[in-house]
């Protein structure tokens, strides 16, 4: 998971609110016993799912051939001095 925590990173946040916005709320669901756990646990099992398919096709379409291209510019690793 190490390779996708930075798109996890930059989708997890604009899927909630886009979902919420346009797909469901949690307020939207009923609650159930009184309580609206089972609404968060569907709208976070939703969106964490949502966004793990946008990071697994960005990482897949974009950032892997974008890595590949690190072997044709050199750098070196070493810290320079103030």
């Amino acid at each position: 998971m190490g390779i996708y925590s930075y798109g996890l990173y930059v989708f997890h946040h604009p899927v909630a609110i886009l979902m919420e916005a346009h797909v469901f709320s949690v307020r939207d669901v009923p609650a159930i016993l009184g309580s609206q756990l089972p609404a968060q646990m569907l709208f976070i099992l939703a969106a964490g799912a949502l966004s793990l398919a946008l990071t697994l096709l960005s990482w897949n379409l974009l950032e892997v051939h974008f890595l590949k291209r690190k072997r044709h510019f050199s750098y070196s690793r070493s810290i320079p001095s103030p």
